[in-house]
């Protein structure tokens, strides 16, 4: 049927498929929506189940008058594996701290704050959760065994990279015993390499190959950020 030199038949069907196409396109968001629910829904579920485990373990643990000493009881974090990896939004600021030595929001588990960076963080392990914080411009912290850390590896490769680097490098700064006074005390990644080359280059009774095989342990390629001429080796 034609009206006008229109085919009358023909714009209807394209009405017709259009607003079918949109419903199609809105079901599709509504479906991801609700996925993303449910691995998060999943994951608290997850997290729950780990914080009773924990409190049973805690529990079961030696009391004050007890002559046993847990095994960890004098141990810090930061001679721990790593478990995460905390990334900013802004490539020239670095959180040197661990996850597990930032300061706790009780009202939300999976957010922190750094004092030393007056930055909060927020520990995410799924695609929708860190979809949802991308936009905000906050840290995250994203845990090593997940397949949303496999996911943004290569996108943050130098910062996770430089991360490790200033974790491995607290450590050996450390040595035996943890001393807020001797930790690194800024938030711009130049500032803290700057304070570890310091640190290698003080001391002098260690080879500049030492400290290369030292690092290598660790998985760390210590040429990566400091080179041997500017530590005078």
């Amino acid at each position: 049927m034609y009206r006008d030199g229109i085919d009358i038949n023909n714009e209807v069907r394209d009405e017709v498929f259009g607003e079918y196409v949109d419903e199609l396109l809105q079901e599709k968001e509504a479906l991801a929506l609700f996925k993303g629910k449910i691995e998060a829904f999943l994951e608290a579920l997850e997290q729950k189940e780990k914080t009773k485990e924990q409190q049973r373990h805690k529990n079961n643990q030696p009391r004050a008058y007890s002559t046993k000493i847990p095994k960890d009881f004098f141990e810090h974090p930061l001679y721990h594996d790593l478990k995460e990896v905390i990334i900013t939004p802004q490539k020239e600021r670095i959180i040197s701290r661990r996850w597990e030595e930032l300061q706790i929001d009780f009202s939300d588990k999976n957010r922190r704050y750094s004092g030393l960076c007056d930055m909060r963080v927020y520990r995410v392990m799924n695609r929708y959760n860190y979809q949802k914080l991308l936009d905000k411009k906050v840290a995250l912290a994203i845990p090593i065994q997940t397949a949303l850390f496999q996911k943004i590896q290569k996108k943050y490769e130098k910062q996770i990279e430089t991360y490790r680097f200033v974790q491995v490098s607290r450590r050996l700064m450390q040595e035996v015993g943890y001393r807020e006074k001797e930790d690194l005390q800024s938030c711009m990644v130049s500032e803290v390499l700057e304070d570890i080359r310091t640190f290698i280059k003080g001391r002098t009774w260690v080879s500049w190959y030492e400290w290369i095989e030292t690092y290598k342990k660790f998985g760390i390629n210590l040429e990566m950020f400091i080179k041997k001429e500017m530590c005078g080796k």
